[in-house]
């Protein structure tokens, strides 16, 4: 008798675990987004010599280097600088690489001799990985063993990316590339589970840089997981928004959210409301319109802090 009870109350939690981690207010949507560096007629773009974290070459700048002069041949209007020519050049005109900070006068020089155009730098701020063991409780012991253990591995590769006007000499934009990839192992009873490689996960992450790179100069579609807040007020308007998000309807859930946050006299309801309405406009590009519904949500009811969170990251 007592083993049934430990295995009705084993598959009970098992089934509460499931439902939690697939609530029902979770989804995720898929958005288009314009190019930061749209607004920009780049043309003609020298790649610079990346540099680590101490300001030298190394093997990883170099894969960086080369990831990106890869993507920028994939960006049509795009024209990359021969890498021969370009070295001679910034040697000529004695470039400071590692510093990224380059006389105003050598770039014009550059600028002079290709015309109109950008040069890129980049900076390796963070390339580290880490592989650490974690250890879980059983609910019962199984072969003598109360615990499992599984290794996480983990990898921050972070390149500062700094684009110039050869005419003007002026930084015209910069940003963090930030690829965070990890990888768990599967369990072992008892045992220490083999150490990650790093190169188990490494070569994504300059992967995934590439791809945030180019994603500055072409539109390109960006998937987001959203957790909608809940009211009884509005619980079956959200499922029925989250049912478009699913089949990729987004416009028809993000009007169906909106009209939610419109159509409540409840404050604590209205506040839900128009938070969900701020979060689907914040990963959509929507910025004014959602911080000012998340400053709403919250004077309507200041215990629901996830509207700062909203607020603080639009600052």
């Amino acid at each position: 008798m007592r083993k049934r009870h430990l295995l009705l109350f084993i598959y009970l939690t098992v089934i509460t675990t499931h439902s939690i981690g697939q609530a029902w207010n979770q989804t995720n949507f898929k958005v288009m987004k314009l190019p930061e560096l749209g607004d920009y007629e780049v043309g003609v773009i020298i790649i610079s010599e990346i540099v680590n974290n101490r300001n030298r070459v190394d093997d990883h700048a170099r894969d960086l280097y080369d990831e990106l002069t890869n993507r920028t041949t994939q960006i049509e209007g795009l024209t990359l600088v021969d890498r021969q020519k370009t070295k001679v050049l910034l040697n000529e005109f004695e470039f400071q690489q590692t510093s990224g900070l380059v006389k105003a006068d050598q770039i014009r020089k550059l600028g002079d001799f290709f015309g109109s155009g950008f040069i890129a730098f980049g900076r390796v701020q963070r390339d580290e990985f880490d592989d650490e063991v974690i250890s879980q409780k059983k609910f019962a012991e199984v072969n003598g063993c109360k615990t499992t253990r599984y290794r996480k591995a983990t990898y921050d590769l972070h390149l500062n990316f700094k684009l110039v006007n050869l005419q003007t000499a002026e930084v015209v934009f910069s940003k963090n590339l930030i690829s965070s990839l990890y990888l768990n192992s599967k369990k072992y009873d008892c045992q220490t589970p083999p150490r990650f490689n790093k190169n188990d996960i490494y070569p994504q992450c300059v992967t995934d840089i590439g791809q945030k790179f180019k994603n500055l100069f072409v539109k390109h579609e960006v998937e987001y997981k959203v957790i909608f807040q809940k009211h009884p007020k509005i619980n079956s308007g959200v499922r029925e928004a989250i049912t478009y998000f699913n089949i990729n309807e987004f416009d028809k859930g993000l009007a169906i959210i909106s009209d939610l946050s419109h159509n409540q006299s409840n404050k604590k309801a209205k506040s839900a409301a128009l938070y969900n309405l701020a979060l689907v406009q914040l990963h959509s590009g929507d910025h004014k319109k959602s911080l000012s519904n998340a400053k709403e949500a919250y004077i309507l009811n200041p215990k629901n802090t996830d509207c700062l969170t909203i607020v603080n990251s639009l600052k």
